[in-house]
């Protein structure tokens, strides 16, 4: 966050009270063309340049209350900053989480995997896509046997908020092979109208937990596990029962020591926090459901978006934008809050996976040097669909 004396971030409060005497309506009779200049493709082409390719991304910020003299003192504020090349030290490996003196390396999950990055000695790419082709290989063996028609994923935050998002988004669109669940409330009535849903020999239970100290998914585990010894007529110790669950954990051996004893079980690093953790195998019941090459264009497009931030130009650096903009609203014209309205249906799991990603990232009342912050940091971040919105809360807003 800026420095509250520096003469940037002054400019920058500046323009907020400026702006603050406009509006839209005026902003747009200013500016015939504000909607052209105000929005792009996410690939680096303008919206002038015509339709967007099915593939690109169009962001449109001109329905922000921002013009352009406020947006150039942004980018000199990110300059400044250095905005950018922290991203890319991040990117690189260094440590910047400083609590638990680590890297913070969810931007290598989705890493071109001809590329290499050595952090403390070990080549992290090579260590990510080694556990990719493992993911791989069982994905396509249980794809392939059929033998499971049910996935309930269990976990909690980033660990289902993350894979329900991908399924629901992803569901109709492609063919699935399974029928996926998502199971995260430590009230049982969740996890028990789950399972008298399901077959229990065609059922695998996926146990996602990073740190596999969480209470709500563990006790959601032991449940699933008794359930399935039940419907099984076999006593809870049967070794049976390990073919029905799998493990995504940074610390597996805590699993079996907690009693949940998997098949299977796969990788996620420290330096992958929980909320950033939807492209690892915390995702691994969608990659069931649609397959991994499905699962691989999810991750190309992640890494379209990282070398955008880090190589374009700042004014077409869209993940920068929309970042100032946010900036700009929250911390400069004290917008308190952030409504996520997805029109389509299948992103309804939107406005809650970035409630935790938004909130928890930037919710914070002390900077890095250790010292309180001295201006919001945070919106309280909600939404809804689009339609239901509108006849819901829309009226409130205007």
């Amino acid at each position: 966050m800026a420095d509250e004396g520096s003469k940037v971030w002054q400019r920058v409060l500046a323009q907020g009270s400026r702006i603050t005497a406009t509006s839209l309506r005026v902003l747009f009779d200013q500016d015939s063309t504000r909607s052209e200049r105000f929005s792009r493709y996410l690939g680096g082409e303008t919206a002038q340049n015509g339709l967007a390719n099915q593939d690109l991304v169009f962001i449109d910020f001109s329905k922000q209350l921002i013009d352009q003299q406020a947006l150039n003192e942004l980018l000199v504020l990110a300059k400044d900053l250095q905005i950018v090349e922290q991203f890319a030290e991040m990117r690189n490996g260094l440590k910047i989480n400083l609590t638990e003196q680590q890297s913070v390396l969810h931007t290598a999950l989705r890493a071109d995997m001809n590329t290499s990055l050595i952090v403390d000695g070990v080549d992290v790419v090579a260590e990510v896509q080694a556990e990719r082709e493992a993911l791989r290989r069982f994905v396509d063996a249980v794809r392939t046997a059929k033998r499971f028609r049910k996935i309930i994923n269990i976990g909690i935050g980033g660990s289902d908020l993350g894979p329900a998002l991908i399924y629901d988004a992803l569901f109709g669109t492609y063919n699935s092979e399974v029928e996926c669940a998502f199971v995260a409330n430590i009230d049982t009535h969740e996890i028990k109208s789950v399972l008298n849903k399901c077959i229990a020999a065609e059922t695998l239970f996926v146990v996602c937990s990073k740190s596999f100290n969480t209470v709500e998914t563990l006790s959601n585990a032991r449940i699933a596990k008794q359930w399935l010894a039940e419907k099984l007529g076999v006593e809870v110790g049967d070794k049976v029962l390990a073919e029905h669950f799998v493990v995504v954990s940074a610390f597996p051996d805590r699993a079996a020591k907690s009693g949940v004893v998997a098949a299977n079980s796969f990788k996620i690093w420290p330096w992958v926090g929980g909320r950033y953790s939807i492209s690892s195998a915390m995702s691994l019941a969608p990659m069931i459901a649609f397959g991994t090459d499905i699962f691989d264009e999810f991750l190309a497009g992640m890494r379209t978006v990282d070398d955008q931030m880090q190589h374009s130009a700042p004014e077409d650096n869209l993940p920068l934008i929309l970042g100032l903009i946010d900036v700009w609203n929250c911390s400069v014209l004290g917008h308190t809050s952030q409504a996520f309205v997805p029109y389509a249906h299948q992103l309804k799991l939107l406005p809650s996976y970035l409630q935790q990603l938004i909130m928890e990232s930037n919710g914070k009342s002390v900077q890095v040097d250790g010292e309180p912050t001295s201006m919001r940091t945070s919106p309280v971040v909600w939404g809804g669909v689009g339609t239901s919105a509108q006849h819901a809360f829309f009226q409130m807003l205007h």
